[in-house]
Protein backbone atom coordinates (compact mmCIF):
# COMPACT_ATOMS: atom_id res chain seq x y z
CA UNK A 1 0.00 0.00 0.00
CA UNK A 2 1.44 3.33 -0.75
CA UNK A 3 0.29 6.81 -2.01
CA UNK A 4 3.40 7.86 -3.19
CA UNK A 5 4.37 8.24 -7.40
CA UNK A 6 7.21 6.54 -9.09
CA UNK A 7 9.45 9.20 -9.87
CA UNK A 8 12.65 8.77 -12.55
CA UNK A 9 16.30 9.67 -11.28
CA UNK A 10 17.74 12.57 -13.80
CA UNK A 11 19.28 10.95 -16.64
CA UNK A 12 21.54 13.33 -17.26
CA UNK A 13 23.27 11.99 -13.75
CA UNK A 14 22.89 8.51 -13.76
CA UNK A 15 21.58 7.68 -17.10
CA UNK A 16 18.93 5.45 -15.93
CA UNK A 17 16.33 5.38 -12.96
CA UNK A 18 16.03 2.64 -10.13
CA UNK A 19 13.49 -0.19 -9.85
CA UNK A 20 13.90 -3.42 -7.20
CA UNK A 21 13.35 -6.93 -7.09
CA UNK A 22 15.17 -9.84 -6.25
CA UNK A 23 17.29 -12.84 -7.44
CA UNK A 24 20.52 -14.70 -6.32
CA UNK A 25 23.11 -15.28 -8.99
CA UNK A 26 24.93 -12.17 -9.88
CA UNK A 27 28.76 -11.98 -11.32
CA UNK A 28 28.47 -8.46 -9.92
CA UNK A 29 30.65 -10.38 -7.24
CA UNK A 30 33.10 -10.90 -9.91
CA UNK A 31 35.80 -8.19 -11.51
CA UNK A 32 35.59 -6.75 -14.58
CA UNK A 33 38.61 -6.35 -17.33
CA UNK A 34 39.20 -3.57 -19.49
CA UNK A 35 40.37 -5.68 -22.04
CA UNK A 36 37.35 -7.36 -22.16
CA UNK A 37 35.05 -5.18 -22.94
CA UNK A 38 37.63 -3.18 -25.58
CA UNK A 39 37.19 -6.49 -27.73
CA UNK A 40 33.67 -6.60 -28.01
CA UNK A 41 32.08 -5.79 -31.36
CA UNK A 42 30.44 -2.24 -32.08
CA UNK A 43 28.25 -0.11 -34.01
CA UNK A 44 28.36 3.14 -32.24
CA UNK A 45 28.85 6.49 -33.66
CA UNK A 46 31.84 8.54 -33.77
CA UNK A 47 31.19 9.96 -30.39
CA UNK A 48 30.35 7.26 -28.82
CA UNK A 49 33.69 5.30 -30.47
CA UNK A 50 36.24 7.57 -29.12
CA UNK A 51 34.37 7.53 -25.56
CA UNK A 52 34.89 3.44 -25.83
CA UNK A 53 38.64 4.17 -26.73
CA UNK A 54 39.05 6.46 -23.50
CA UNK A 55 37.17 3.84 -21.61
CA UNK A 56 39.72 1.20 -22.57
CA UNK A 57 42.35 3.30 -21.93
CA UNK A 58 41.14 3.38 -18.36
CA UNK A 59 39.93 7.08 -18.08
CA UNK A 60 37.35 6.71 -15.33
CA UNK A 61 34.79 9.36 -16.34
CA UNK A 62 34.90 7.78 -19.43
CA UNK A 63 34.17 4.58 -18.36
CA UNK A 64 30.97 5.57 -16.19
CA UNK A 65 29.74 7.92 -19.01
CA UNK A 66 29.93 4.69 -21.78
CA UNK A 67 28.06 2.30 -19.07
CA UNK A 68 25.40 4.56 -18.45
CA UNK A 69 24.95 5.23 -22.34
CA UNK A 70 24.99 1.63 -23.53
CA UNK A 71 22.48 0.74 -20.63
CA UNK A 72 19.84 2.94 -22.44
CA UNK A 73 20.89 1.04 -25.81
CA UNK A 74 18.75 -1.71 -27.36
CA UNK A 75 20.50 -4.64 -27.24
CA UNK A 76 23.79 -3.30 -25.63
CA UNK A 77 22.06 -3.58 -21.87
CA UNK A 78 24.96 -6.01 -21.13
CA UNK A 79 27.90 -4.73 -21.69
CA UNK A 80 26.91 -1.33 -20.26
CA UNK A 81 26.34 -3.21 -17.18
CA UNK A 82 30.11 -4.51 -17.41
CA UNK A 83 31.23 -1.46 -18.27
CA UNK A 84 29.32 0.42 -15.43
CA UNK A 85 30.49 -2.67 -12.44
CA UNK A 86 34.21 -1.92 -13.94
CA UNK A 87 33.68 1.92 -13.05
CA UNK A 88 31.58 0.65 -9.67
CA UNK A 89 34.88 -1.04 -8.60
CA UNK A 90 37.10 1.39 -9.63
CA UNK A 91 35.18 3.54 -6.92
CA UNK A 92 33.30 5.74 -8.68
CA UNK A 93 29.78 6.38 -6.65
CA UNK A 94 27.82 7.84 -10.01
CA UNK A 95 28.62 4.13 -11.35
CA UNK A 96 27.52 2.58 -7.70
CA UNK A 97 24.28 4.31 -7.92
CA UNK A 98 23.77 2.98 -11.25
CA UNK A 99 25.11 -0.65 -10.59
CA UNK A 100 22.29 -0.57 -8.12
CA UNK A 101 19.75 -0.12 -10.27
CA UNK A 102 20.49 -2.34 -12.67
CA UNK A 103 21.35 -4.92 -10.39
CA UNK A 104 17.71 -4.02 -8.84
CA UNK A 105 15.83 -4.29 -12.38
CA UNK A 106 18.11 -7.02 -13.78
CA UNK A 107 18.62 -4.61 -16.49
CA UNK A 108 21.79 -6.10 -18.30
CA UNK A 109 22.46 -8.54 -15.51
CA UNK A 110 20.53 -11.33 -13.25
CA UNK A 111 18.74 -9.72 -10.57
CA UNK A 112 19.90 -9.66 -7.12
CA UNK A 113 18.16 -6.95 -4.46
CA UNK A 114 20.51 -7.63 -2.04
CA UNK A 115 23.53 -7.02 -3.92
CA UNK A 116 21.59 -3.67 -5.13
CA UNK A 117 21.47 -2.74 -1.37
CA UNK A 118 25.30 -3.17 -0.59
CA UNK A 119 25.96 -0.97 -4.02
CA UNK A 120 23.86 1.85 -3.08
CA UNK A 121 25.61 1.45 0.43
CA UNK A 122 28.70 1.58 -1.17
CA UNK A 123 27.64 5.09 -3.07
CA UNK A 124 26.46 6.34 -0.09
CA UNK A 125 29.06 5.81 2.21
CA UNK A 126 31.84 6.62 0.12
CA UNK A 127 30.19 9.60 -2.26
CA UNK A 128 31.67 12.37 -0.60
CA UNK A 129 29.67 15.74 -2.90
CA UNK A 130 29.87 13.45 -5.76
CA UNK A 131 26.15 12.44 -5.90
CA UNK A 132 23.52 14.28 -4.69
CA UNK A 133 21.09 13.44 -1.51
CA UNK A 134 18.15 14.02 -4.00
CA UNK A 135 19.36 11.32 -6.23
CA UNK A 136 20.12 8.79 -3.08
CA UNK A 137 17.04 9.70 -1.61
CA UNK A 138 15.39 8.42 -5.42
CA UNK A 139 17.34 5.09 -5.51
CA UNK A 140 16.36 4.25 -2.16
CA UNK A 141 13.00 5.03 -2.87
CA UNK A 142 12.75 2.97 -6.45
CA UNK A 143 14.61 0.05 -4.45
CA UNK A 144 12.01 -0.19 -2.11
CA UNK A 145 8.67 0.00 -4.99
CA UNK A 146 10.71 -1.24 -7.97
CA UNK A 147 8.78 -5.00 -7.41
CA UNK A 148 6.22 -3.46 -8.55
CA UNK A 149 7.76 -2.47 -11.77
CA UNK A 150 8.59 -6.17 -12.43
CA UNK A 151 5.91 -7.77 -11.23
CA UNK A 152 4.00 -5.99 -13.56
CA UNK A 153 6.38 -6.58 -16.99
CA UNK A 154 5.97 -9.67 -15.90
CA UNK A 155 2.56 -9.96 -15.74
CA UNK A 156 1.59 -8.19 -18.76
CA UNK A 157 4.78 -10.50 -20.37
CA UNK A 158 6.64 -7.82 -21.44
CA UNK A 159 9.51 -7.74 -23.09
CA UNK A 160 12.66 -5.53 -21.21
CA UNK A 161 15.55 -6.06 -24.06
CA UNK A 162 14.86 -3.51 -26.66
CA UNK A 163 14.12 -0.58 -23.43
CA UNK A 164 16.22 1.73 -21.55
CA UNK A 165 16.27 1.37 -18.00
CA UNK A 166 14.10 5.06 -18.01
CA UNK A 167 11.75 3.31 -20.98
CA UNK A 168 10.79 0.64 -18.60
CA UNK A 169 9.88 3.08 -15.69
CA UNK A 170 7.86 5.05 -17.84
CA UNK A 171 6.09 2.46 -19.47
CA UNK A 172 5.67 1.23 -15.77
CA UNK A 173 3.99 4.69 -15.00
CA UNK A 174 2.31 5.23 -18.24
CA UNK A 175 0.28 1.99 -17.02
CA UNK A 176 -0.07 3.12 -13.11
CA UNK A 177 -1.63 6.07 -14.33
CA UNK A 178 -4.47 4.37 -15.45
CA UNK A 179 -4.49 3.12 -11.70
CA UNK A 180 -3.71 6.17 -9.99
CA UNK A 181 -7.75 6.64 -9.10
CA UNK A 182 -7.74 3.12 -7.77
CA UNK A 183 -4.53 3.15 -5.64
CA UNK A 184 -5.70 6.25 -4.15
CA UNK A 185 -8.74 4.47 -3.33
CA UNK A 186 -7.39 1.59 -1.69
CA UNK A 187 -5.33 4.05 0.43
CA UNK A 188 -8.35 5.60 1.52
CA UNK A 189 -10.16 2.90 2.05
CA UNK A 190 -7.18 1.43 4.47
CA UNK A 191 -7.59 4.48 6.43
CA UNK A 192 -11.09 4.65 6.45
CA UNK A 193 -10.84 0.86 8.12
CA UNK A 194 -8.13 1.87 10.17
CA UNK A 195 -10.38 5.05 11.46
CA UNK A 196 -12.85 2.20 12.36
CA UNK A 197 -10.93 -0.14 14.19
CA UNK A 198 -9.43 2.89 16.57
CA UNK A 199 -13.01 3.41 17.53
CA UNK A 200 -13.01 -0.09 18.45
CA UNK A 201 -9.87 0.24 20.59
CA UNK A 202 -7.72 -0.61 18.24
CA UNK A 203 -4.33 1.21 19.73
CA UNK A 204 -2.42 0.13 16.57
CA UNK A 205 -5.27 1.96 14.15
CA UNK A 206 -5.46 4.39 16.35
CA UNK A 207 -1.33 5.67 15.98
CA UNK A 208 -2.00 4.90 12.09
CA UNK A 209 -4.82 7.58 11.66
CA UNK A 210 -3.26 10.02 14.06
CA UNK A 211 0.36 9.40 12.33
CA UNK A 212 -0.86 10.28 8.82
CA UNK A 213 -3.29 12.99 10.35
CA UNK A 214 -0.11 14.56 12.58
CA UNK A 215 1.75 14.79 9.56
CA UNK A 216 -0.83 16.23 6.96
CA UNK A 217 -0.81 18.97 9.81
CA UNK A 218 3.11 19.24 10.01
CA UNK A 219 3.23 19.80 6.04
CA UNK A 220 0.42 22.44 6.48
CA UNK A 221 2.33 24.51 9.10
CA UNK A 222 5.15 24.60 6.74
CA UNK A 223 3.37 25.61 3.35
CA UNK A 224 2.43 28.04 6.03
CA UNK A 225 6.21 29.49 6.74
CA UNK A 226 5.78 28.34 10.44
CA UNK A 227 9.26 25.89 10.53
CA UNK A 228 10.02 25.30 13.68
CA UNK A 229 5.69 24.23 14.47
CA UNK A 230 6.06 22.32 11.23
CA UNK A 231 9.11 20.29 12.21
CA UNK A 232 8.14 19.56 15.56
CA UNK A 233 4.76 18.34 14.22
CA UNK A 234 6.00 16.25 11.42
CA UNK A 235 8.75 14.73 14.26
CA UNK A 236 5.52 13.73 16.56
CA UNK A 237 3.71 12.20 13.71
CA UNK A 238 6.96 9.83 13.48
CA UNK A 239 6.20 9.32 17.13
CA UNK A 240 3.09 7.72 16.52
CA UNK A 241 3.51 6.25 13.14
CA UNK A 242 7.02 4.64 11.83
CA UNK A 243 7.92 4.08 8.67
CA UNK A 244 5.61 6.94 7.24
CA UNK A 245 4.95 6.54 3.31
CA UNK A 246 5.94 10.00 2.42
CA UNK A 247 5.95 11.12 -1.40
CA UNK A 248 9.42 12.41 -2.59
CA UNK A 249 7.78 15.83 -3.42
CA UNK A 250 7.04 16.17 0.51
CA UNK A 251 10.26 14.38 2.04
CA UNK A 252 12.36 16.97 0.14
CA UNK A 253 10.39 20.18 0.97
CA UNK A 254 10.60 18.60 4.92
CA UNK A 255 14.15 18.03 5.12
CA UNK A 256 15.03 21.50 3.47
CA UNK A 257 12.65 22.92 6.57
CA UNK A 258 14.61 20.87 8.89
CA UNK A 259 18.09 21.95 7.77
CA UNK A 260 16.65 25.94 7.95
CA UNK A 261 16.10 25.14 11.50
CA UNK A 262 19.46 23.85 11.88
CA UNK A 263 21.40 26.71 10.58
CA UNK A 264 19.81 28.79 13.03
CA UNK A 265 19.76 26.43 16.32
CA UNK A 266 22.03 23.50 15.45
CA UNK A 267 21.36 21.89 18.21
CA UNK A 268 17.35 21.22 17.99
CA UNK A 269 16.18 18.05 18.70
CA UNK A 270 13.01 17.73 16.41
CA UNK A 271 15.45 19.22 13.49
CA UNK A 272 18.17 16.71 14.23
CA UNK A 273 15.59 13.53 14.27
CA UNK A 274 13.74 14.55 11.01
CA UNK A 275 17.04 15.63 9.05
CA UNK A 276 18.04 12.23 10.01
CA UNK A 277 15.00 10.64 8.92
CA UNK A 278 14.82 12.25 5.31
CA UNK A 279 18.66 13.36 4.98
CA UNK A 280 21.44 11.67 3.39
CA UNK A 281 23.78 10.63 5.84
CA UNK A 282 27.24 9.23 4.66
CA UNK A 283 28.17 7.90 7.87
CA UNK A 284 24.45 7.66 10.24
CA UNK A 285 26.09 5.85 12.93
CA UNK A 286 28.06 8.85 13.63
CA UNK A 287 25.09 11.22 12.85
CA UNK A 288 22.91 9.77 15.85
CA UNK A 289 26.12 9.05 17.99
CA UNK A 290 26.31 12.86 17.73
CA UNK A 291 22.10 12.74 18.54
CA UNK A 292 22.45 11.06 21.42
CA UNK A 293 25.38 13.11 22.73
CA UNK A 294 23.68 16.56 22.74
CA UNK A 295 20.33 14.69 23.89
CA UNK A 296 21.33 11.70 26.08
CA UNK A 297 17.80 11.33 27.05
CA UNK A 298 15.86 11.69 23.72
CA UNK A 299 14.82 7.81 23.17
CA UNK A 300 14.30 8.07 19.58
CA UNK A 301 18.13 8.64 18.89
CA UNK A 302 18.89 6.18 21.14
CA UNK A 303 16.79 4.28 18.83
CA UNK A 304 17.82 5.26 15.20
CA UNK A 305 21.40 4.74 16.52
CA UNK A 306 20.71 1.21 17.09
CA UNK A 307 18.78 0.52 14.30
CA UNK A 308 21.73 1.53 12.27
CA UNK A 309 23.94 -1.10 14.32
CA UNK A 310 21.37 -3.78 13.67
CA UNK A 311 21.35 -3.24 10.00
CA UNK A 312 25.46 -3.23 10.02
CA UNK A 313 24.94 -6.85 11.92
CA UNK A 314 26.42 -5.07 15.03
CA UNK A 315 24.01 -6.77 17.66
CA UNK A 316 25.98 -6.14 20.30
CA UNK A 317 25.96 -2.10 19.94
CA UNK A 318 22.25 -2.59 18.57
CA UNK A 319 21.49 -4.14 21.76
CA UNK A 320 22.97 -1.52 24.36
CA UNK A 321 21.19 1.28 22.18
CA UNK A 322 17.97 -0.53 22.14
CA UNK A 323 18.46 -0.95 25.98
CA UNK A 324 19.31 3.14 26.57
CA UNK A 325 16.10 4.15 24.35
CA UNK A 326 13.47 1.90 26.31
CA UNK A 327 14.85 3.04 29.63
CA UNK A 328 14.48 6.89 28.79
CA UNK A 329 11.05 6.10 26.54
CA UNK A 330 8.26 8.17 27.84
CA UNK A 331 5.75 5.57 28.10
CA UNK A 332 6.84 2.39 28.51
CA UNK A 333 3.12 0.95 26.56
CA UNK A 334 3.52 3.27 24.10
CA UNK A 335 3.25 1.04 20.94
CA UNK A 336 6.66 2.62 19.67
CA UNK A 337 8.47 1.57 23.02
CA UNK A 338 7.10 -1.82 22.52
CA UNK A 339 8.17 -2.09 18.78
CA UNK A 340 11.96 -1.22 20.60
CA UNK A 341 11.43 -3.87 23.40
CA UNK A 342 10.88 -6.48 20.19
CA UNK A 343 13.83 -5.16 18.60
CA UNK A 344 15.72 -5.69 21.73
CA UNK A 345 14.57 -9.23 21.89
CA UNK A 346 15.58 -9.86 18.36
CA UNK A 347 19.23 -8.76 18.80
CA UNK A 348 19.33 -10.77 21.99
CA UNK A 349 18.26 -13.64 19.66
CA UNK A 350 21.17 -12.44 17.12
CA UNK A 351 23.80 -13.05 20.02
CA UNK A 352 22.95 -16.65 21.22
CA UNK A 353 26.16 -18.70 21.13
CA UNK A 354 28.20 -15.51 21.29
CA UNK A 355 28.48 -15.70 25.20
CA UNK A 356 26.75 -12.23 24.91
CA UNK A 357 23.11 -13.74 25.43
CA UNK A 358 21.44 -16.85 26.57
CA UNK A 359 17.82 -18.60 25.55
CA UNK A 360 16.55 -17.74 28.62
CA UNK A 361 17.56 -14.06 28.35
CA UNK A 362 16.04 -14.35 24.81
CA UNK A 363 12.89 -16.13 25.72
CA UNK A 364 12.51 -13.71 29.14
CA UNK A 365 12.76 -10.53 26.35
CA UNK A 366 10.10 -12.15 24.16
CA UNK A 367 7.69 -12.98 26.81
CA UNK A 368 7.29 -9.80 28.37
CA UNK A 369 7.04 -8.12 24.70
CA UNK A 370 3.58 -10.33 23.94
CA UNK A 371 2.49 -9.98 27.12
CA UNK A 372 2.64 -6.33 27.14
CA UNK A 373 1.87 -5.65 23.13
CA UNK A 374 -1.73 -5.80 22.10
CA UNK A 375 -2.51 -8.78 19.84
CA UNK A 376 -2.64 -6.77 16.90
CA UNK A 377 0.68 -4.52 17.23
CA UNK A 378 2.97 -5.19 14.23
CA UNK A 379 5.61 -7.67 15.65
CA UNK A 380 3.65 -9.93 18.02
CA UNK A 381 3.26 -12.94 15.20
CA UNK A 382 6.73 -13.03 14.66
CA UNK A 383 7.37 -13.05 18.15
CA UNK A 384 5.22 -15.92 18.77
CA UNK A 385 7.35 -18.05 15.77
CA UNK A 386 10.73 -16.99 17.34
CA UNK A 387 9.84 -17.90 20.63
CA UNK A 388 8.38 -21.50 19.51
CA UNK A 389 12.39 -21.72 17.77
CA UNK A 390 13.93 -21.12 21.09
CA UNK A 391 11.25 -22.82 22.86
CA UNK A 392 12.80 -25.84 20.70
CA UNK A 393 16.23 -25.29 21.28
CA UNK A 394 15.19 -26.30 25.61
CA UNK A 395 13.27 -29.00 23.96
CA UNK A 396 9.65 -27.85 25.02
CA UNK A 397 7.80 -29.22 22.53
CA UNK A 398 4.09 -28.56 24.10
CA UNK A 399 5.50 -24.80 24.50
CA UNK A 400 6.24 -24.51 20.79
CA UNK A 401 3.39 -26.27 19.90
CA UNK A 402 1.24 -23.09 22.01
CA UNK A 403 3.60 -20.47 20.39
CA UNK A 404 2.97 -21.60 17.08
CA UNK A 405 -0.62 -21.59 17.90
CA UNK A 406 -0.23 -18.04 18.95
CA UNK A 407 1.43 -17.09 16.22
CA UNK A 408 -1.47 -18.51 13.67
CA UNK A 409 -4.21 -16.58 16.08
CA UNK A 410 -2.51 -13.11 15.93
CA UNK A 411 -1.51 -13.38 12.01
CA UNK A 412 -5.42 -13.82 11.92
CA UNK A 413 -5.72 -10.46 13.34
CA UNK A 414 -3.17 -8.25 12.03
CA UNK A 415 -4.60 -4.89 10.40
CA UNK A 416 -4.13 -3.87 6.85
CA UNK A 417 -2.41 -1.20 7.59
CA UNK A 418 0.64 -3.08 8.33
CA UNK A 419 2.97 -4.43 5.84
CA UNK A 420 2.49 -8.28 4.92
CA UNK A 421 4.18 -11.17 7.41
CA UNK A 422 7.46 -12.11 5.23
CA UNK A 423 9.84 -14.09 7.29
CA UNK A 424 10.68 -18.08 7.31
CA UNK A 425 10.69 -18.47 11.17
CA UNK A 426 6.78 -19.99 10.96
CA UNK A 427 7.70 -22.55 8.56
CA UNK A 428 10.78 -23.46 10.84
CA UNK A 429 8.86 -23.87 13.54
CA UNK A 430 5.87 -26.05 11.51
CA UNK A 431 8.90 -28.18 10.36
CA UNK A 432 9.67 -28.87 14.07
CA UNK A 433 6.22 -29.89 15.15
CA UNK A 434 6.13 -32.34 12.33
CA UNK A 435 8.92 -34.02 13.75
CA UNK A 436 8.03 -34.03 17.02
CA UNK A 437 6.17 -36.30 19.59
CA UNK A 438 2.90 -35.05 20.36
CA UNK A 439 2.98 -35.22 24.20
CA UNK A 440 -0.59 -35.36 24.10
CA UNK A 441 -0.54 -39.14 23.08
CA UNK A 442 1.26 -39.79 25.97
CA UNK A 443 3.83 -42.00 24.30
CA UNK A 444 5.03 -44.63 26.55
CA UNK A 445 8.69 -46.32 27.80
CA UNK A 446 10.27 -49.76 26.83
CA UNK A 447 9.24 -50.51 30.04
CA UNK A 448 5.77 -49.94 29.53
CA UNK A 449 5.84 -46.74 31.65
CA UNK A 450 4.62 -43.84 30.95
CA UNK A 451 7.50 -41.02 29.72
CA UNK A 452 7.02 -38.02 31.57
CA UNK A 453 8.26 -34.93 31.17
CA UNK A 454 8.99 -33.64 27.39
CA UNK A 455 9.89 -35.94 25.03
CA UNK A 456 11.37 -33.95 22.32
CA UNK A 457 15.53 -33.05 22.57
CA UNK A 458 16.33 -29.84 22.61
CA UNK A 459 17.76 -28.74 19.43
CA UNK A 460 21.73 -28.23 19.02
CA UNK A 461 22.93 -24.95 19.50
CA UNK A 462 24.75 -24.37 16.63
CA UNK A 463 21.36 -25.32 14.54
CA UNK A 464 19.58 -23.35 16.52
CA UNK A 465 21.52 -20.68 15.43
CA UNK A 466 21.18 -21.56 11.78
CA UNK A 467 17.66 -20.93 12.36
CA UNK A 468 17.63 -17.80 13.85
CA UNK A 469 19.67 -15.95 10.77
CA UNK A 470 16.13 -13.88 9.84
CA UNK A 471 16.01 -10.02 9.71
CA UNK A 472 15.21 -8.10 12.89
Amino acid sequence: MTNAKVFCLSVATLGTCTTATTDSNNPAHATCSTEKLATKPREVEHKTTSITDAAASGHLASQVRLGAQLVQAPGRHDEGYQWTLLAAQRGAAEAQLLLATLLALGHGCSRDKSMALRWLKRARLHSGNQISDEDVAGAKHMLAIGEKICALERLQKWSTGTLSVSGRVQRFQSHDDDDDDASSQSFGDVFTEMVAQSKNGSSVARDFVQGYTTLKAGVHWLEAGDITRGIATVRQAHRLWHPLDVPREVAVRVQQAARRVLIADPSDANALYVEGVYGFKATPALYWLHCTTLHPTDAAFHHALGAVYASAGQYESALRSFTKAIAVAASATANETLTWCYERAACLRKLLGTGLASVASAVAAYESYVRAAPRDHRKVPEAWYALGLLYAAAGRTEDVRHAFGQGVATEACRLRCLPPLNFSTKQRVAKYLLHAPDARRRPTSSSGGAVHGNASPPIALDVLRRMHRLPL
